[in-house]
């Protein structure tokens, strides 16, 4: 039961990602994607800081590399998830997240050699229950598609990279590090091609209290909180039972704008019988890598 709690912890991650799909998008009316991206790291960075600078003396260089490289990643993985909310609904988007169970899966077998009955029966149960979530019958390919299919690929990289680089070191201040120069990344990007925050009006700015909200809901807990976890939990596990796991993450997403629309009035999302039994499958696949007790030996 040593991992549980890691794998709890990664639980609740999920449904705060889960949920910000919702938020991001309607930001994106007021923001262009690499401008929300970088407050909303701005607003990570500030939170974090003074944690951050208590422990500035124990960086070491393999801590601050490990770093970078995870920053660089996350920047990638978050400007692709802006990008993609411009041209598909968060519920799409939240499923394209959730293809990179598959894609990490092979990935890490072909690496690492170490699938086995129970995550092979997981990932099963994980494909199935994303096929009827997705709902294919009207599905087609469009931009935005390509988008979330090149999404998908990099949040499986983020995770293979992640589990073999905070092993090198602290997983901690990595985590810390990484949101700081995934802020640096994005403000470069923002100078170099939009003309920093010129483009922003301050008033309305400030004044929009749903633009206010999603930007330190995804700052503060989806940033902040949600990525320095999850590089702590990582360590202790392999990067197939994160992604598993994360793959609630699609299923929040997908579920998370229909109840808003039907007891908030927020948007307007409906889902069918099939997708909620593609939602029982997925939570199964969960429940089949968490409840199997900690290593996954081969059997």
């Amino acid at each position: 039961m040593k991992k549980l709690k890691y794998q709890i912890i990664l639980l609740f991650i999920t449904i705060i990602w889960g949920t910000s799909f919702l938020f991001i998008k309607g930001s994106l009316t007021s923001l262009n994607a690499i401008e929300f991206l970088a407050i909303r790291f701005l607003i990570a960075g500030l939170i974090i800081f003074p944690f951050f600078i208590t422990r500035i003396k124990k960086v070491k260089k393999k801590d601050f590399y490990g770093g970078i490289i995870l920053g660089i990643i996350l920047y990638l993985v978050l400007l692709l998830t802006n990008i993609s909310l411009n041209f598909l609904s968060a519920s799409k988007v939240a499923i394209y997240t959730g293809m990179s169970v598959i894609i990490t899966a092979i990935l890490d077998s072909l690496i690492y050699k170490r699938l086995n009955k129970f995550l092979l029966l997981s990932i099963l149960f994980s494909i199935f229950g994303l096929i009827l979530v997705l709902d294919i019958s009207d599905f087609k390919i469009e931009f935005g598609d390509i988008i979330g299919i090149i999404l998908s690929f990099s949040i499986a990289f983020q995770l293979i990279v992640a589990e073999k680089v905070t092993k090198l070191g602290n997983s901690y201040i990595m985590g810390v590090i990484q949101i700081y120069f995934g802020m640096l990344f994005s403000i470069l990007t923002l100078f170099l091609f939009f003309n920093g925050f010129k483009n922003i009006e301050m008033v309305s700015f400030f004044q929009d209290k749903m633009l206010m909200f999603s930007l330190f809901y995804t700052g503060g807990l989806g940033t902040a909180l949600a990525f320095i976890l999850q590089t702590i939990c990582i360590k202790k596990l392999s990067s197939v039972e994160v992604a598993i796991i994360f793959n609630f993450e699609p299923i929040v997403g997908v579920f998370f704008p229909v109840i808003m629309s039907n007891f908030f009035s927020f948007g307007n999302e409906t889902v069918n019988f099939f997708q909620i039994i593609g939602f029982v499958f997925v939570i199964i696949s969960i429940f089949i890598v968490t409840l199997k007790n900690n290593n996954f030996k081969n059997i």
